[in-house]
């Protein structure tokens, strides 16, 4: 049954999976709905892609608190600085629209 679902995926538009085509100008979508479309879709998948990698950093940086216990301040740093990186980056994207 499962390859049965697998066989399907990708086809259609004639893309391959996991590609999507590079996104049209800002001035195209002022003048074409259809490449406004095409914009949005874009630029939504990007923040989405954004919100999931700070959502994988932070799970990171549990685990990392909860494997270092009192040591957690010097061991997960870094981890705590990429994600309020992340997070500073991501509240300029949401506050963009």
């Amino acid at each position: 049954e499962r390859e049965r679902r697998d066989k399907g995926k990708g086809k259609g538009r004639g893309m391959t999976q996991g590609y999507f085509p590079s996104p049209p100008s800002a001035e195209e979508a002022k003048t074409n709905p259809v490449a406004l479309l095409e914009l949005r879709e874009h630029l939504s998948r990007e923040k989405l892609v954004k919100i999931e990698e700070q959502k994988l950093v932070r799970e990171e940086l549990k685990l990392c608190y909860r494997r270092e216990g009192v040591n957690h301040i010097s061991k997960c740093k870094d981890l705590a600085l990429e994600y309020i990186k992340l997070m500073k980056e991501n509240k300029a994207a949401v506050n963009l629209n």
